[in-house]
């Protein structure tokens, strides 16, 4: 076990984007300058490249995150061309430059390392390139081999989001359970909460094109997230009278997504699927608000962020009976086969007529997503940084 008093570095890179760990490095950050004004604090970054499409949100993140930084933290941010170099090259410089003690790497790449002389604490969202390899690029495949089971053989203690990405990592990887904490993600209860105000409700989705009730998906096109077969589902509903529901696909429109278009303009229901592409997370409470249901078939999550995002808001939800999606949602969701078109069409269809089941759910989601809390996970991340 390390001084009580600490020098903890983190990998701050992806702070102010909307990805999955950039959502996560920013919540914790932001809670341990709440919880902790004890130990020092090295947040380190490398300029991320703006003209890749799913960091379009940086600049008006910077607007609205206000993260100001107390006297025990300083930023400490680079410029390398490659990230990888940065992890390899700068960011143990860094880390002997400032004596830390810990550093926190929260991606699959900066935790790999030759040799170190400070605490490495790995946290894994998910596997999905091991998991899922069909599911994702070959360039992204090879990166991941190639840089993850150093990085998780040189970690000193690993946290995942959930026990479905710990017992991956265990089968995986024969990972040893004592050397892993699970610690959920939260959900940021002020911005994501049921509203009342219908007129901005009207207002957000008039702005994405929305008119009339809708269904609501939220994600990247990856093939993991399934949106073939949603949309495969989607063309049951309508021939089946339930095209007064328009679907809203929104989220980064980047891999395959000529391929669900395609698809789109085939079927003809350009105008009753709606790709609205990138959310600002200032209006994203008021789609999931507006939204009758939100539908998320993923084949594969670690944790399942924006399935909280929804039940927090009170809007029912129907995923996937795989991965970390059971973990989240409880009791409080409908749990479908993703791979069978037929049985995502025929929840939709059943809770659609069910006013009071949907009305139960809302509730129930509601209340399941108090489970999760940022300040929680922060303060079981600070034990993880003194126990080690």
């Amino acid at each position: 076990m390390i001084a009580a008093y600490m020098k903890i570095s983190i990998d701050s890179t992806f702070l102010y984007t909307s990805i999955g760990f950039g959502t996560y490095t920013r919540n914790l950050v932001m809670h341990l300058m709440k919880h902790d004004r004890e130990n020092q604090y090295y947040l380190l970054a490398n300029r991320l490249k703006s003209h890749i499409p799913v960091y379009d949100s940086i600049d008006e993140n910077i607007k609205h995150y206000d993260i100001s930084l107390p006297a025990n933290f300083s930023s400490i941010i680079t410029d390398y061309t490659i990230r990888q170099f940065w992890a390899y090259f700068a960011v143990p410089r860094i880390i002997s430059e400032t004596g830390s003690d810990i550093f926190h790497s929260v991606d699959n790449i900066s935790g790999r390392f030759f040799r170190k002389n400070f605490r490495l604490v790995l946290t894994v969202h998910d596997i999905i390139p091991v998991v899922c390899p069909d599911l994702v690029k070959k360039m992204d495949r090879l990166a991941f081999y190639l840089a993850y089971p150093q990085a998780l053989n040189n970690a000193d203690r690993i946290i995942t989001g959930s026990e479905s990405a710990k017992n991956d990592l265990i089968e995986r990887y024969s990972i040893s359970e004592k050397k892993i904490s699970v610690i959920y993600d939260g959900c940021d209860h002020d911005m994501f909460k049921p509203s009342g105000d219908k007129d901005k409700i009207r207002e957000v989705c008039r702005k994405y094109g929305i008119d009339g009730p809708f269904l609501f998906n939220l994600s990247s096109a990856s093939p993991r997230r399934n949106l073939m077969r949603l949309l495969k589902a989607y063309k049951i509903l309508h021939k089946r009278g339930y095209g007064d529901f328009k679907l809203v696909l929104g989220g980064s429109r980047d891999f395959k997504y000529e391929e669900l278009y395609r698809f789109v303009q085939e079927e003809g229901l350009e105008d009753r699927i709606l790709t609205i592409g990138y959310v600002s997370q200032q209006d994203l409470p008021f789609l999931y608000n507006g939204a009758e249901l939100f539908i998320y078939p993923s084949l594969y999550e670690g944790f399942g962020l924006t399935v909280l995002e929804a039940m927090a808001c009170g809007t029912p939800v129907i995923t996937s009976n795989l991965s970390s999606l059971p973990e989240v949602v409880g009791n409080s969701g409908l749990l479908i086969d993703p791979f069978s078109v037929e049985e995502i069409a025929e929840s939709t269809m059943e809770l659609l007529d069910n006013h009071d089941k949907r009305k139960e759910m809302s509730l129930n989601g509601i209340k399941q997503s108090k489970i999760f809390d940022w300040n929680r996970t922060t303060l079981e991340t600070i034990e993880v940084y003194k126990n080690l």
